[in-house]
C-alpha cells in the first residue's frame, strides 16, 4: 500500500536514513480522516546508541569552527526552509491535522527563523568577558556542552525541532532529537535540509520511539544536556533522571495561564487575544490562556461578542486554505478533552457555545467545536487542570487585587496576558503575575528574538533568544598573569626541648603563600633553666603550650624525633597541597611548580642549643 507520506526509512543518523525493524511498529495517522499516511519502527537500543556515538563522534571537529562558520549553515537551512515552506507545510498539516492557513505562516517559518536569528547572532554573542585586575587580566569563554538531547511535543513539531537544534548547533553541540510518536514526520526533514545546507554528517540526528525510548537517551552516558517540550508528568520524571546523572537540562512543560481583561479593555481586541489564546491550533498550544478572567462590568458584552465571534470560526478540512480551525490531533487527545467538557458540565459551569462534534466535517476525524464555558469559579476541575483542547473557562472578578491573586493561585506559571488601555496598571499587573512569559493586549506571540519559558511547575530554562545559548553552553574562565610567580622566603626552625619532641614551624613573606603566616621576629628565643637531663634547655616558641605549635598552617605541627637518628615526616600544608620531606641535612619543600631546598643544622639537645636553620633557596 502506497502510503502519501512514507519517509524513506523511520530514523536519520549520520546525514542518512536508517532502518531498524527490529523495532516496535507505529502508523502515523492524518488526524482529519484517521487515514494511515506513513509506518515507522521505534528506536531499539542499537538504533540509540548509533545515533549518540555519531554525535559525539562529529561534536569536537564541528566545535573546532569558529561561530561565524557555524551560522553560515543555519543561515542557509533557513533559506531552503524558507524555499520549501509549502511542502514543509503540508506535511505540518498532514503531521498534525492543523489547517494549512496556519501552518504555511507559523510552523515551518518559525522553525526557519531559528536558524536565521541564532545563525546571524553567533559572531558576537558568544563572544566572552574581558575583566582587568590591575596588571593581570581574565576572561571568560562560552564553550559547547558536548551531545544534546531534544525531545519534542505533537503541536509544534517542526518549530520545536528547529527551536532546540538552532541553539544547540551554533553552540557547536550535536543533537539527536526524539519528535513525539503522535507527529513523527517533519523533523526528518528538517534533518535532511541541515545535510544539503552543509552540516557535518552526524550533528543532527533524529530517532523515532515512544515513552520507552526517552530513558535510553536521558539515561545515556554520553549525554551532557536535554531539552524536553511536553507535560509537567513527563517533564518531573526526565528532570528526575537528567539529574542524577547531573545533566543539563531545559523543561518548557504545561501551563493554565490567566488572560485578564479590565473594563478599559479595548473589546473586540481583548475576544481576539482570548480566542488565539484557546483556539489556535485547535487549543493545542503550552501558553493557552484558558482561564480568561473578565471584569464584571463588561462580563455580558465579552460573553455575547465571544460566542458570535466563536460560532463563526470555519472548521473544515485542514488542507483548504479557508478551514481556520481543524482537528485534534489523535482520538485519545480527543477523547480526553470531551472527558473534560463533561466534567465542567457536571461542576456547574455554563456551557456558552461548542461542546460537540461539528457536522460539516468527516465522522472519521478528530474534530470537536470550539468550547467556551461561562460562570466557572476556581475550584472546578476546567479551571485547575491543563486540558490541552479548544476548551475556554471564562471567570468574572471585580479588582486588580482580587484577579492577581486568583491568578497566580495554580501550580502553573507559563504564561499570561492582560488586555486594558491603562499602561501602568498592565505593567503593574505583569509584574506581580507569577509566570514566564507575559503579553499586554497581544497573546500567544512568540518571535525568537524574545525569550519563552515558564516558572514553577511549567518548567526552567528558555528557548529562543540570546538567553537560549546559556542553556546549550557553559563558562570557562581563564586567568592571566602578566608578571613572575614569586614564592615566599620561608624559614624554617627546629625547636627541641627536654622530652624529645620537636615542633616546627614556618614562616615567609606577607602574602605570598598564605595570609594568616607569622611575619617578623623570629618565633624562638632561648628560655628556661638548665634542665636536669639535657643541660640547658633548647629554645621554645614564645607561646610554648604544644597547642600553640599545632596551630597556624600545618594540619600536623608537633611530632617526636628520636635523637641522633635519620628523621623522615610528611605532612601538607591546608589549602595548598604542598608536600614537605624531612631528613637529616636536608629539606625540601614543594609549593606548585616551585621547590625549595634548605640546608640546615639543628644541634640535637644534648649539646644544650637549638640552631635557627638557613633561608630555603629555590632550585
Amino acid at each position: 500500500m502506497t502510503m502519501k507520506a512514507q519517509p524513506k526509512a523511520s530514523h536519520f543518523i549520520d546525514g542518512e536514513y536508517v532502518e531498524d525493524t527490529a523495532g516496535a511498529p507505529f502508523d502515523s495517522l492524518y488526524p482529519a480522516t484517521g487515514e494511515v499516511i506513513a509506518r515507522l519502527h521505534a528506536a531499539t537500543p542499537a538504533i540509540v546508541e548509533k545515533a549518540i556515538a555519531a554525535a559525539k563522534r562529529a561534536q569536537p571537529e564541528w566545535a573546532a569552527l569558529s561561530p561565524t562558520a557555524r551560522g553560515r549553515i543555519l543561515k542557509r537551512a533557513a533559506d531552503i526552509m524558507r524555499e520549501r515552506n509549502r511542502e514543509l507545510s503540508e506535511l505540518e498539516t498532514l503531521d498534525t491535522g492543523k489547517p494549512i492557513q496556519e501552518t504555511i505562516v507559523a510552523d515551518p517559518t518559525s522553525g526557519a527563523d531559528a536558524f536565521e536569528f541564532f545563525g546571524g547572532i553567533a559572531a558576537s554573542a558568544l563572544n566572552g568577558d574581558y575583566i582587568p585586575l590591575g596588571g593581570d587580566f581574565a576572561f571568560t569563554k562560552r564553550v559547547p556542552l558536548g551531545v544534546c538531547v531534544g525531545i519534542g511535543a505533537w503541536n509544534y513539531p517542526q518549530q520545536i525541532a528547529c527551536w532546540k537544534g538552532a541553539p544547540a548547533l551554533i553552540c557547536g553541540n550535536a543533537m539527536v532529537f526524539k519528535p513525539s510518536e503522535n507527529t513523527p514526520l517533519g523533523a526528518l526533514v528538517i534533518a535532511e535540509i541541515l545535510i544539503e545546507a552543509g552540516l557535518p554528517k552526524g550533528l543532527y540526528n533524529v530517532i523515532q520511539g515512544d515513552r520507552t525510548t526517552g530513558p535510553l537517551l536521558v539515561n545515556h552516558k554520553d549525554v551532557a544536556k536535554v531539552s524536553l517540550t511536553g507535560s509537567v508528568e513527563t517533564g518531573k520524571k526526565v528532570a528526575g533522571a537528567a539529574a542524577s546523572n547531573l545533566k543539563h537540562v531545559t523543561m518548557e512543560l504545561g501551563g493554565k495561564s490567566p488572560l485578564i481583561v479590565f473594563d478599559d479593555a479595548d473589546l473586540e481586541s481583548a475576544i481576539g487575544g482570548a480566542m488565539l489564546g484557546n483556539f489556535y491550533s485547535t487549543g493545542q498550544v503550552c501558553s493557552n490562556g484558558t482561564r480568561v478572567f473578565v471584569q464584571k462590568g463588561i462580563k455580558d458584552k465579552f460573553l455575547k461578542r465571544l460566542k458570535e465571534r466563536t460560532e463563526k470560526i470555519v472548521i473544515g478540512d485542514p488542507m483548504d486554505e479557508a478551514t481556520q480551525f481543524g482537528p485534534m490531533v489523535s482520538k485519545a487527545q480527543l477523547d480526553k478533552v470531551f472527558s473534560y467538557i463533561e466534567k465542567g458540565k457536571a461542576e456547574g459551569a455554563t456551557l456558552l457555545t461548542g461542546g460537540g462534534i461539528p457536522n460539516s466535517v468527516s465522522s472519521a476525524g478528530n474534530y470537536i467545536q470550539p468550547t467556551v464555558f461561562a460562570d466557572v469559579t476556581d475550584a472546578t476541575t476546567i479551571a485547575r487542570e491543563e486540558i490541552f483542547g479548544p476548551v475556554m473557562c471564562v471567570l468574572d472578578f471585580d479588582s486588580e487585587d482580587e484577579v492577581v491573586a486568583r491568578a497566580n493561585a495554580t501550580e502553573f506559571g507559563l504564561s499570561a496576558g492582560v488586555f486594558t488601555q491603562d499602561i501602568t496598571r498592565a505593567h503593574r499587573v505583569v509584574d506581580a503575575l507569577e509566570a514566564g512569559t507575559l503579553w499586554i493586549n497581544a497573546y500567544n506571540l512568540a518571535p525568537v528574538e524574545v525569550p519563552f519559558g515558564g516558572s514553577k511547575q511549567s518548567g526552567f530554562g528558555r528557548e529562543n533568544s540570546i538567553a537560549a545559548l546559556n542553556h546549550y553552553s557553559e563558562l570557562k574562565s581563564v586567568y592571566v598573569a602578566m608578571g613572575k610567580v614569586d614564592l615566599a622566603v620561608l624559614r624554617f626552625y627546629c625547636l627541641f626541648s627536654p622530652t624529645g619532641r620537636s615542633a616546627e614551624r614556618m614562616r615567609g613573606d606577607e602574602g605570598a603563600i598564605r595570609q594568616n603566616f607569622n611575619f617578623g621576629a623570629p618565633l624562638i628565643r632561648p628560655c628556661g633553666p638548665p634542665s636536669p637531663r639535657w643541660g640547658e634547655e633548647a629554645a621554645r616558641p614564645y607561646n610554648s603550650t604544644p597547642e600553640a605549635t599545632n596551630g597556624g598552617c600545618w594540619d600536623k605541627k608537633d611530632h617526636r624525633h628520636a635523637p641522633g637518628r635519620l628523621h623522615h615526616h610528611r605532612f601538607r600544608l591546608r589549602g595548598l597541597g604542598a608536600c614537605l620531606s624531612s631528613f637529616r641535612g636536608w629539606k625540601e619543600y614543594r609549593a606548585g611548580a616551585g621547590i625549595w631546598r634548605q640546608r640546615f643544622r639543628a644541634v640535637h639537645p644534648d649539646a644544650g642549643s637549638a640552631r635557627l636553620a638557613d633561608e630555603h633557596e629555590p632550585l
